[in-house]
């Protein structure tokens, strides 16, 4: 996504959507081995993501 809106590939509002789709998926089971992140963790790595450019920045997110 950071790269296509670097090219100027992103409609208005692409963004917005792509956030909102993080925010409606989620769980609150951490203690799930599938546990995927609160959609708040997901629309932060999701926006983390976008705008750096660099995937290595969700890193963070990941468990040690």
């Amino acid at each position: 996504a950071n790269s296509a809106g670097q090219r100027n590939e992103l409609d208005d509002g692409d963004v917005q959507e792509a956030i909102d789709a993080a925010l409606a998926v989620g769980d609150f089971q951490s203690d799930n081995p599938a546990h995927h992140g609160t959609p708040e963790q997901r629309a932060d790595a999701w926006q983390t993501g976008f705008q750096s450019g660099d995937p290595a920045t969700c890193n963070s997110y990941l468990e040690a």
